[in-house]
Order: structure tokens, then C-alpha cells, then sequence
């Protein structure tokens, strides 16, 4: 099977399927919060960290189909030295 993946850098619309993915229970096993996240909160918190703050960055992974199955974040910690990074795919 050949798989034709690409990266972009996130859009706001992306919110949701962000989400989604995070909020999978294989992905909250794994996460540093491991609890279930709100949309609401979710969706007021991306916007606040990738589209009002320049030195964050999230990054969608997408398939053939244009659908988003994956993300990369790169989110710089609070002693402003490195990026914390966060990866996840979609497992279904």
C-alpha cells in the first residue's frame, strides 16, 4: 500500500480533530494529563497557544484523503530555554 502523508503547519479549524486524537483513551494513558479534556477547554486553550502566541507550534498530519490523523506540538517551556514536544497518531 502506498501512503502519500503531509505535514502543515496547524489551522484553527483543526481544533477539533486535535482533540479527538488527544483525547483518545490510548493517548491519555500516555499523556502527562491523563484525564478526559472538555472541548470547550480544549478548543479556548488552542487557540491561546497556537494562534496567539508566536512561540508555540502545532503541526497536522494528514492522509490522502486531506483527513487529519496525527499532530506534533512544539511548546516552549516556561524557562523560555527549550520546546516540549508532543506527539500523537490516530490509532483507528
Amino acid at each position: 500500500m502506498d501512503n502519500n502523508f503531509k505535514t502543515r503547519k496547524a489551522e484553527r479549524e483543526d481544533s477539533g480533530r486535535i482533540w479527538e486524537i488527544r483525547n483518545h483513551p490510548e493517548a491519555r494513558k500516555i499523556s502527562n494529563n491523563m484525564g478526559e479534556i472538555p472541548f470547550e477547554k480544549h478548543d479556548v486553550w488552542f487557540e491561546n497557544k497556537y494562534f496567539k502566541n508566536n512561540n508555540n507550534y502545532c503541526f497536522s498530519l494528514e492522509d490522502e484523503s486531506n483527513k487529519v490523523i496525527g499532530y506534533c506540538r512544539f511548546d516552549l517551556d516556561k524557562d523560555n530555554d527549550n520546546y516540549v514536544v508532543s506527539i500523537a497518531i490516530d490509532i483507528d
